[in-house]
């Protein structure tokens, strides 16, 4: 027998895969099944807390802020001047990295 050697990204979805078995162990499906509600939906829940964190990090730099819309939800709106700020500051550390 042939052993399978998986690249990172099939090493990712094995553990993606697993994960969700492991919580759902009843759960069966296709092969499309799989990849659209067992891996598509940890992958979305792993970007949600990794987008939070993001915009948790610009909010803190006063580059973005919350928006009332008197919602449950939270929603962001740009600082122009900060980002026009934060945007030159990343220009020239960038410029300096580069010499």
């Amino acid at each position: 027998m042939n052993t399978i050697e998986l690249t990172e990204k099939e090493l990712k979805i094995a553990q993606l895969l697993l994960t969700y078995i492991k919580n759902h162990p009843d759960a069966k499906h296709s092969a499309e099944g799989i990849a659209r509600w067992w891996i598509l939906q940890q992958l979305f829940e792993e970007e949600i807390a990794l987008i939070e964190r993001v915009l948790s990090y610009l909010m803190q730099g006063g580059i973005l802020q919350e928006a009332n819309l008197n919602s449950d939800q939270k929603y962001y709106k740009i600082n122009d001047e900060r980002l026009k700020r934060f945007l030159g500051k990343l220009d020239k550390d960038l410029i300096q990295d580069e010499n």
